[in-house]
C-alpha cells in the first residue's frame, strides 16, 4: 500500500532536483530518501529514477506520479482537517454554571426537553452567582451561566458578558390570618424587586406573635397562617 509519507518525499525530490536537497526540506538524510524512494518503486513496480554515481534523473512516470501525489496529499489534509472539525463539534460541551434551587428543581426538566442528541453536551457547575460570576468571560472556566439578583445586590460582572433578564420570581410572605382582618403597621417593607427581607409588626390583640424586626423566632400553626402576595 502506497505510504502518504512516500509520495510527499517523491513531490519533494521532483521540485528540488535531488535527494540531499528534498532530504534538507523534509528533515531527513539522502539516505533515508533514497530507501523511500526504493521502497515507492518496489511498491508500483515502476522506475521512477535514472541513478547514476553523480546525479539522480526522475523519469517521466515519476514527474506524473508528483503531480496526482499532489492531489491526493491535499485530500488527505482536507480529510483530516474535516475529521477534526466534526470532532470538535461532537465532543464540545458547554460549560454550564447555575445557582444550587436552579440545579435541584428545573435544570433536569429543562435538559429533557433538549432532542436527544443535545443532552449530552453540558458540563454543569452549581454554586451561588458570586462565585459563578468571575468564571464567565473570554478567559473564563464557564460558557454560560444562569443566576439570580435581589434587587440591586452588587455582582460584578464582566465586561465581555452578555446579560439577559429571563424570568421574574416573585416573593410571597406568610402572615397570620388574623393580621389580615386587623388593622396594622408594616414597616421596612421592600422597595425593590426581589428583595427578600420585609419586617411587621402584628397587632397588639395577637400576643402570641412578635415582631420580626425583634430577631426571636415565631412558630405558628398551619392553621393560622396564610400567604399574602
Amino acid at each position: 500500500m502506497l505510504k502518504p509519507e512516500h509520495l510527499l518525499t517523491l513531490r519533494e525530490v521532483i521540485q528540488r532536483g535531488s535527494f540531499a536537497a528534498a532530504a534538507n526540506r523534509l528533515g531527513y538524510t539522502a539516505s533515508a530518501v533514497s530507501q523511500q524512494m526504493a521502497a515507492l518503486e518496489r511498491e508500483i513496480g515502476v522506475r521512477l529514477f535514472h541513478r547514476s554515481a553523480h546525479s539522480v534523473l526522475p523519469t517521466g512516470a515519476a514527474e506524473v506520479m508528483a503531480r496526482h501525489a499532489t492531489t491526493v496529499l491535499n485530500d488527505i489534509d482536507r480529510l483530516v482537517a474535516a475529521t477534526q472539525a466534526a470532532h470538535r463539534n461532537t465532543e464540545r460541551q458547554v460549560r454550564l454554571g447555575v445557582f444550587p434551587s436552579f440545579g435541584l428543581n428545573v435544570l433536569g426538566e429543562a435538559i429533557g426537553r433538549l432532542p436527544a442528541g443535545d443532552r449530552t453536551g453540558f458540563r454543569i457547575s452549581v454554586a451561588e452567582p458570586s462565585q459563578l460570576i468571575p468564571h464567565l468571560g473570554e478567559s473564563g472556566e464557564l460558557d454560560a451561566a444562569i443566576v439570580y439578583q435581589v434587587g440591586n445586590s452588587g455582582l460584578s460582572w464582566p465586561t465581555s458578558v452578555d446579560r439577559r433578564w429571563i424570568a421574574e420570581d416573585r416573593f410571597r410572605v406568610v402572615l397570620p390570618r388574623a393580621w389580615l382582618s386587623t388593622p396594622r403597621q408594616t414597616s421596612s417593607w421592600p422597595t425593590s424587586r426581589g428583595s427578600g427581607s420585609a419586617a411587621a409588626s402584628p397587632p397588639s390583640s395577637t400576643p402570641t406573635a412578635r415582631p420580626a424586626a425583634s430577631g426571636s423566632c415565631w412558630t405558628p400553626s398551619p392553621s393560622d397562617m396564610c400567604l399574602h402576595p
